[in-house]
């Protein structure tokens, strides 16, 4: 997931290359993970926001049985997709705009997306509007395990998604304010961990990665980082009633 303005991750070569297809930490077997405690119903809509070339709804579909939609706003991502994938539903928009009905998906999937996104609230009440009765959203992505760095991580330039990790209470009352109940959470900071190290192996440093760990043009990156200790988390959300 990108936005819009910024340099597509996907689309490195290099970050390709060391981190595979899915460019985020735990790869597809943190994805197997969600979608097994998910559960979402057999032949069931699943909504991957921020879906890039369309990888992992390949995946909800030929692996799963699910009816996989993607949306992504690159089209440079999309016409990738749509060359590798053809006939898969990609279709181009954003997660504060999504361009599905209301009630229309069984399962939302938003990974590394709400640390990337403007408005991370609206994007959440979109997730709950197109979800069914029931529904569930999946959300895998940074957060801040210490609040008290918070401020630093703000005042990072915004082609750093570290920008855009909360703390995991502030994630939680987003959640709650968009109308969706936290269902699971499970700290995946070793996925984030493992996955800086491949890229340092891979490309000779980790400034590939959209957080540009270690970018000379980012000075206070360091001291942001000691401060909130940033890590990655797995939640599950259900819509209201449900």
């Amino acid at each position: 997931m990108t936005p819009a303005g910024a340099g597509a991750p996907d689309q490195d070569p290099a970050l390709r290359a060391a981190a595979g297809q899915t460019s985020h930490p735990g790869g597809t077997a943190l994805t197997d993970h969600a979608l097994t405690l998910a559960a979402p119903p057999s032949g069931g809509v699943v909504l991957d926001v921020g879906c890039g070339a369309g990888e992992t709804v390949a995946r909800l579909t030929d692996r799963y049985g699910l009816r996989g939609i993607g949306v992504e706003p690159s089209p440079a991502s999309l016409a990738e997709g749509r060359r590798r994938h053809p006939g898969l539903p990609l279709l181009r928009g954003r997660a504060e705009a999504l361009p599905l009905g209301s009630g229309s998906v069984d399962m939302v999937l938003a990974e590394c997306v709400l640390s990337l996104v403007e408005a991370p609230g609206v994007a959440l009440g979109e997730f709950a509007r197109v979800l069914r009765p029931g529904g569930c959203l999946v959300l895998t992505d940074l957060y801040a395990r210490d609040p008290a760095g918070t401020a630093l991580l703000r005042a990072l330039p915004a082609a750093s998604c570290l920008r855009g990790a909360r703390a995991l209470a502030d994630i939680l009352g987003l959640l709650r304010r968009a109308g969706l109940r936290w269902c699971y959470g499970q700290d995946r900071s070793a996925d984030l961990a493992a996955f800086t190290v491949q890229l340092i192996w891979g490309t000779g440093s980790a400034s590939g990665l959209c957080c540009a760990v270690g970018s000379p043009s980012f000075p206070d990156l360091s001291r942001a980082v000691r401060a909130a200790r940033p890590g990655y988390l797995l939640l599950i959300a259900r819509t209201e009633g449900a």
